[in-house]
């Protein structure tokens, strides 16, 4: 008889007695996860949080936002914030722009470059695939708008290039001379869903940005601005 081989009889894996106390911590573990689910929601509150905060340097105004909403609020929320960033586009929209959006997903070895189109409507079809589908989760979309001739294939290789790498959307945006440009990404984490948004856009724009950016937090919910 070899080692991998067993004897009539033999038992072979864990005995009813693990199994039983393997079923009875289990039993015992499950009431405490739900009491700490509880108390996450408790201390959170129901109310939707919204911070916001802005760094302006003459050229370039960048604006941070994190939005933090129970599944209640989930809805609207998202649907505010895409539609702020669509009026975002059309206010900064010129003739000839192309919206592009890179990302990777946690499973795949490429980087995806998509080149959405030349219409906000086309952005925020986009942006509502990629917001809400559980495969786009805690993963970073970086939108790029860039001269419709640009070809993002030319500029970056998507074997190598990560959207996660410290530095890499910065990197991005100043090798293909975006316009503007964005990251976005979010994550449930019980009892909230949160989104956070990064936005760099042109000093010129900058006031109109910031009046699109403080009209979605004020109806989201409360505003704390920096």
């Amino acid at each position: 008889m070899t080692r991998h081989e067993h004897a009539p009889g033999e038992r072979n894996g864990p005995g009813c007695l693990q199994v039983g106390l393997g079923t009875f911590a289990l039993v015992l573990l499950a009431p405490w996860a739900a009491l700490v689910r509880w108390w996450k929601s408790y201390r959170r509150g129901k109310e939707p949080r919204v911070d916001w905060g802005v760094d302006s340097t003459g050229e370039l105004w960048s604006f941070d936002l994190t939005v933090d909403v129970t599944a209640v609020d989930e809805l609207r929320s998202r649907t505010a914030l895409i539609d702020t960033m669509v009026r975002i586009a059309e206010t900064l929209r010129r003739p000839d722009d192309q919206y592009n959006l890179v990302f990777r997903a946690p499973w795949e070895a490429e980087t995806r470059l998509i080149a959405v189109g030349p219409q906000p409507q086309e952005l925020a079809q986009r942006l509502v695939m990629t917001l809400s589908h559980r495969s786009s989760e805690r993963s970073t979309q970086i939108w790029l708008t860039l001269p419709r001739e640009t070809r993002l294939g030319g500029i970056i290789d998507p074997f190598v290039f990560d959207p996660e790498a410290e530095g890499a959307p910065a990197a991005l945006a100043a090798a293909s001379r975006a316009r503007w440009w964005a990251v976005t990404a979010f994550a449930r984490t019980a009892p909230s869903i949160v989104y956070r948004v990064r936005l760099h856009v042109p000093g010129e724009s900058g006031e109109a940005v910031r009046a699109l950016v403080r009209r979605l937090a004020d109806e989201i919910g409360s505003r704390r601005s920096t």
